[in-house]
């Protein structure tokens, strides 16, 4: 049985004040060894949740739903989106390349998961497919959906979240084919894929998403490692040294 969720919707804005402070200590050589292990650790720290931050929107190595289903209507729109042409290429670019058909529906009502499900089955009647109910652009509410059995196998509930952040800011037609096309090509790149392999939709890959793709690979997985262990180690004697230079 299908199964609902949500994500996305109005967002809790904070401010916050900085005070100057100031900190009169010295730099000694008493403390020079404590300051090099703090800033060690940082270090470690900063890495692991830049290479985590780098690492989180893995949702590719998925294979093409097998089976064939019914189409249906793509688009059920209350004329929130202009150029609906441009939607629907990305919408049947997704089917093509993953055998699941997403549905976008517009509504200003109040969802929930439940009511998700419920105009799921409304409109098919099997397990492979993806609803996707959008908010107006600014709504207070967020984006909801119903997700197949079968569908699920290609896109989960962290893809359909992942893809939902990308557009969940923006109701141009011309961006969501943008995000559709690079959404289906990311499900179903391969973290073994070689670098001239990637499709890109013809879209141009960004120094960022490159390093972000990097991160994916097995090369980047030793990386890590002797970087981790590099630092770790540095950061033990640098412990020691200054255990030394404290007993002596």
């Amino acid at each position: 049985m299908a199964h609902g969720g949500h994500s996305g919707g109005a967002r809790i804005h904070s401010h916050t004040h900085y005070h100057r402070s100031s900190w009169n200590g010295g730099f000694d050589s008493d403390n020079i060894g404590a300051i090099l292990l703090m800033s060690t650790f940082l270090i470690v720290i900063i890495v692991a949740v830049i290479f985590k931050f780098l690492s989180s929107d893995n949702i590719g190595d998925k294979k093409p739903l097998e089976g064939n289903y019914k189409v249906v209507q793509y688009l059920h729109d209350d004329d929130v989106f202009s150029n609906q042409d441009e939607l629907l290429q990305g919408l049947e670019y997704l089917k093509e390349r993953t055998n699941v058909q997403m549905i976008v529906m517009t509504s200003s009502e109040k969802w929930s998961d439940k009511k998700a499900v419920e105009e799921y089955y409304l409109l098919v009647e099997d397990e492979a497919h993806v609803l996707l109910i959008v908010p107006p652009e600014g709504s207070k509410y967020p984006f909801y959906y119903a997700i197949g059995d079968e569908a699920d196998t290609v896109i989960d509930d962290k893809a359909i979240k992942y893809f939902i952040k990308q557009v969940e800011d923006s109701r141009d037609s011309n961006e969501w084919n943008r995000q559709l096309c690079g959404f289906a090509d990311k499900l179903m790149e391969s973290s073994k894929t070689s670098w001239n392999q990637w499709e890109t939709c013809n879209r141009r890959w960004t120094v960022y998403e490159t390093i972000k793709r990097f991160c994916r690979t097995k090369i980047s997985v030793w990386c890590r490692y002797c970087a981790f262990h590099c630092v770790l180690y540095a950061g033990m004697f640098i412990y020691i040294w200054n255990f030394n230079n404290y007993i002596s």
